[in-house]
């Protein structure tokens, strides 16, 4: 069997690529095909005195947490842009945020590829609060809970974003 990449990088330098931020191209033992182990941020994950402060900052520097947060972010500021002159207040807000992250969200365990792709979050709620200090504004809190799991961790992430206010 002939390997897919020009290159065999074993499992322990593929381990040593990913944690300096490459992504290998690695091949799968006993397949004809290559795939990426791993999917690591160039940013270098901060070590703590904790094990779990470790760990949350070694996920924090995943992509696929990045991407899953981003896509979300991302919402978030369509509905700013979207909420522009409106009247809405906090309450009205966050349950039209909680309404939408719902959709995101199977409480299935264990869901196929195809509802977890639709579905990607186990668990997720939206906090909007107004910010005392600075009256224009809303601060939007996200926390989810997304379906994969990164080395046997469940995963809890979290989102803070500011909203400016409708005008009244």
């Amino acid at each position: 069997m002939k390997i897919p990449s020009e290159v065999m990088i074993p499992e322990t330098r593929e381990f040593e690529f990913a944690s300096l931020g490459f992504i290998p191209l690695s091949y799968y033992k006993n397949r004809d095909y290559a795939c990426f182990f791993s999917a690591n941020s160039a940013q270098k994950p901060a070590l703590y005195d904790t094990a779990d402060a470790t760990a949350n900052s070694r996920i924090n520097a995943r992509l696929p947490y990045i991407f899953l947060l981003s896509r979300i972010a991302h919402y978030l500021k369509l509905v700013q842009r979207e909420n522009i002159g409106t009247t809405k207040d906090r309450r009205l807000l966050e349950l039209e945020l909680n309404t939408w992250v719902r959709g995101l969200v199977t409480e299935m365990t264990d869901p196929g590829d195809e509802l977890q792709a639709s579905h990607p979050l186990r668990d997720a709620k939206v906090v909007v609060e107004d910010i005392e200090d600075n009256p224009g504004f809303f601060r939007v809190k996200l926390y989810a809970v997304p379906h994969f799991q990164v080395e046997g961790m469940d995963v809890n992430l979290s989102l803070v974003s500011q909203m400016p206010k409708a005008k009244a």
